[in-house]
C-alpha cells in the first residue's frame, strides 16, 4: 500500500513539472501584420511573450517569442525580440529590427509602411497609413 501511494505521489509530482501552464499578465490580441494574428502577454514590467499564427486557413502555424519591452514617454512601446521556440516554422531566427508600437488607451497599433495620401468619393485628401492593433483581452482569468 505504502508503494502504491509513493508511485502515486510521484506520477502526480513528475505531471506537475511537466504541466505547461499558462502565463500571467496583461494579453493583447489581434493583427500583427497582413497574413499574421498574435497575442502579446505582458509579464511582468519588460518581459513579453508573443505567439504568432497564420490568419488565413491555409499555410496555418504556431509560431512564439520572447524578449524586453520598454514605454518611451511619448507613448511608443519598443520590443527587442530575444528568444524562439526551437521548432517555430515561419519566426525561425530572431528578428535583429526592434518593434515599434503606438500605446492608445486600450490598442496597440503597429504602423507599417509610410504614410500615403488618399482621396475620399467627395474628393477630401486625407493622410493614412497601414495600420494593425492589437486589442486589450478584458478576460484574463483562465
Amino acid at each position: 500500500m505504502k508503494k502504491i501511494i509513493l508511485i502515486c505521489v510521484a506520477a502526480i509530482a513528475i505531471c506537475a513539472a511537466c504541466y505547461d501552464k499558462q502565463e500571467t499578465g496583461v494579453t493583447y490580441r489581434g493583427s500583427w501584420n497582413r497574413d499574421h494574428d498574435a497575442k502579446l502577454i505582458f509579464i511582468n514590467d519588460s518581459i513579453v511573450k508573443a505567439e504568432f499564427w497564420s490568419n488565413s486557413f491555409v499555410g496555418y502555424f504556431n509560431d512564439r517569442m520572447s524578449g524586453i519591452y520598454e514605454i518611451t514617454g511619448d507613448s511608443l512601446m519598443i520590443i527587442q525580440w530575444k528568444e524562439i521556440k526551437g521548432s517555430n516554422e515561419v519566426y525561425t531566427k530572431v528578428p535583429k529590427k526592434k518593434d515599434t508600437l503606438c500605446v492608445l488607451d486600450d490598442t496597440l497599433r503597429q504602423n507599417i509602411g509610410k504614410p500615403y495620401v488618399d482621396w475620399n468619393a467627395y474628393g477630401n485628401k486625407s493622410i493614412k497609413q497601414e495600420h494593425y492593433d492589437l486589442i486589450l483581452e478584458m478576460n484574463n482569468d483562465r
